[in-house]
């Protein structure tokens, strides 16, 4: 971890992979790698367990995972004339909290992340 508490990783490629979550993780906490690689199977299992179960997913100063219903529709080929029926279903979104759209867009991370244990600022 880092001075600040927050686990410092290097990723290598354009990518965080899961596998190299799990390496990042054991690094920063000094966990085995097999311990990280069940704490992050884990925490993606409670995740999805909850999602499929219609619950939304909220974690503090990252963001929200929620399931969508989306309505049947009809769908046209483009440049012909058939046409099919799009079914209804369900699909996952993720919205961001403030903290990591702010993160993202802006250059000066320090200034952004003062600790506001105890305070409901982020929403979501």
């Amino acid at each position: 971890m880092n001075q600040d508490g927050r686990i410092a990783s290097e990723v290598h490629g354009k990518c965080l992979n899961k596998a190299n979550l799990v390496h990042a993780l054991s690094d920063a906490i000094g966990f085995s790698r097999k311990t990280s690689q069940n704490l992050v199977d884990g925490i993606m299992e409670q995740i999805k367990s909850a999602l499929l179960n219609g619950q939304d997913v909220k974690i503090m100063r990252f963001g929200a995972f929620e399931v969508k219903n989306k309505k049947g529709r009809i769908g046209a080929g483009l440049g012909r004339q058939d046409r099919f029926v799009i079914p209804a279903r369900k699909r996952v979104v993720f919205r961001p909290s403030r903290m990591l759209k702010a993160l993202v867009n802006d250059s000066t991370r320090e200034e952004i992340l003062p600790d506001r244990r105890g305070q409901s600022a982020d929403r979501g």
